[in-house]
């Protein structure tokens, strides 16, 4: 709301349905229809981060919070 910047919160495939491209599928979409530039991920989720770079998302710093570790990834 009252932003020009979009937000992704918590994206998750269900176990089922991993490994059948929905997940570049829902990145696309989003990407497609709006100005998605940033997102945060867990630093131990190889497969998200591997997913992000494909889009064209780069590590721009680490960081951590309530005890967890981050990468905040820009495009």
């Amino acid at each position: 709301i009252d932003t020009d910047e979009g937000f992704l919160y918590e994206v998750e495939v269900f176990k089922k349905y991993r490994g059948k491209g929905y997940g570049s599928q829902i990145i696309k979409y989003c990407i497609d229809h709006y100005p998605v530039k940033e997102l945060t991920v867990e630093t131990s989720n190889e497969v998200a981060i591997h997913l992000y770079k494909k889009f064209g998302f780069k590590i721009k710093k680490t960081f951590k919070d309530d005890g967890k570790e981050f990468y905040d990834m820009w495009r």
